[in-house]
């Protein structure tokens, strides 16, 4: 098996076209981060024949360039398999810095099929390295949420000025953890003095892409309420709580949605089990 075709066969299932894969760091967000990222250029001097040293460090990480020959014929003399691997290993900076190298060389050249198989294999790692980072830091993390008791219609006659609090969050601002928030709630919302005796549950919220039910959790209120409408039971929530609601019927839930409407961060199913 070649170059191509290994590269070829892992382009098939690119996870940014899998709706189970959890999948939220686009192709173009990463384009641009790697644009961003430090060095400003690849090279060192005008004629473009020096790799800038941050540069040769993260290729040196990855593959075999000695920066004369072509890279498409690096690529094809580098082991693919190998080249996976320690790309799958490498740090997310390294491999930003990598995609730059790529999408310079790509633009210096009409040949860059064997570029382009690279590239769109490196994109699918550093979605899942992103995604795993985000996941990792939201684990500790409150966040708004629209919520229902038992009984409740899904909406109600009139806005509910109280503020609830799901146990393991009422446990975790006692400790010292704060809320994320992006903007204030209005005015007029408290938090609720006592329980009501009633279990409280998370809301759904469907995904007109996927056709599938989610949680929505968010970090800005006033979204919240544009979305569900005021008349809408605002809660507290840990993203560990949000993340059991969703496991124990996955029949249901199909994962979490972060700021649905607008940023619309989707965390699967598959990606919550992985996380353990």
């Amino acid at each position: 098996m070649g170059l191509f075709d290994i590269f070829k066969k892992k382009k098939e299932v690119n996870p940014a076209t899998n709706a189970n894969s959890g999948v939220t760091i686009s192709p173009q967000a990463i384009v641009v981060m790697a644009r961003a990222h430090q060095p400003e250029n690849i090279y060192i001097d005008q004629q473009g024949q020096h790799l800038n040293p941050l540069v040769s460090e993260a290729v040196d990480k990855i593959m075999q360039y000695d920066g004369i020959m072509s890279l498409s014929m690096a690529l094809m003399l580098n082991d693919p398999q190998t080249m996976q691997q320690k790309m799958r290993n490498a740090d997310v900076d390294t491999l930003l810095i990598f995609f730059k190298f790529l999408a310079v060389k790509a633009s210096e050249t009409q040949n860059n099929q064997s570029i382009g198989m690279v590239q769109q294999f490196l994109i699918s790692v550093l979605q899942e390295k992103l995604n795993t980072q985000t996941a990792k830091k939201q684990e500790n993390l409150l966040f708004w949420a629209p919520s229902i008791y038992d009984g409740d219609p899904l909406t109600l006659s009139a806005p509910d000025y109280e503020i609830h609090v799901f146990p393991d969050a009422g446990q975790m601002i006692n400790n010292g953890v704060k809320i994320q928030t992006d903007s204030a709630l209005p005015a007029g919302y408290n938090f609720a003095q006592k329980g009501s005796g009633r279990v409280l549950h998370l809301r759904t919220i469907r995904n007109p892409q996927l056709n599938q039910e989610m949680v929505p959790l968010f970090t800005d209120p006033n979204l919240l309420l544009q979305i569900f409408t005021p008349n809408t039971r605002i809660s507290i929530v840990d993203y560990q709580t949000a993340r059991r609601f969703c496991l124990q019927d996955k029949n249901i839930c199909s994962g979490i949605v972060i700021n649905p409407g607008r940023d619309n961060r989707i965390i699967s199913i598959n990606q919550l089990e992985q996380e353990g």
